[in-house]
């Protein structure tokens, strides 16, 4: 073995490292979008869950306004 075959084992070995970070980033960035894409949908669900819940709200407000104003004028 000479020193050619030494800097060209060198330049493979910072090479596949470098493939290897790249690799390792754009999962790390897919992971992130995944992360943000499901934070996003909680939000959204949530917020879907929350105007159910005021509609349920308003609705037994609702009837009992009414309850109350039948027992009224009964």
């Amino acid at each position: 073995m000479n020193i050619e075959d030494v800097i060209a084992i060198q330049d493979s070995l910072m090479k596949n490292k470098q493939d290897y970070d790249d690799e390792r980033y754009m999962e790390f960035i897919e992971r992130k979008r995944m992360r943000r894409e499901e934070d996003i949908s909680g939000v959204l669900l949530l917020n879907q869950q929350t105007k159910k819940l005021r509609g349920e709200a308003i609705d037994l407000n609702i009837k009992t306004k009414k309850t109350q104003l039948d027992e009224e004028w009964s």
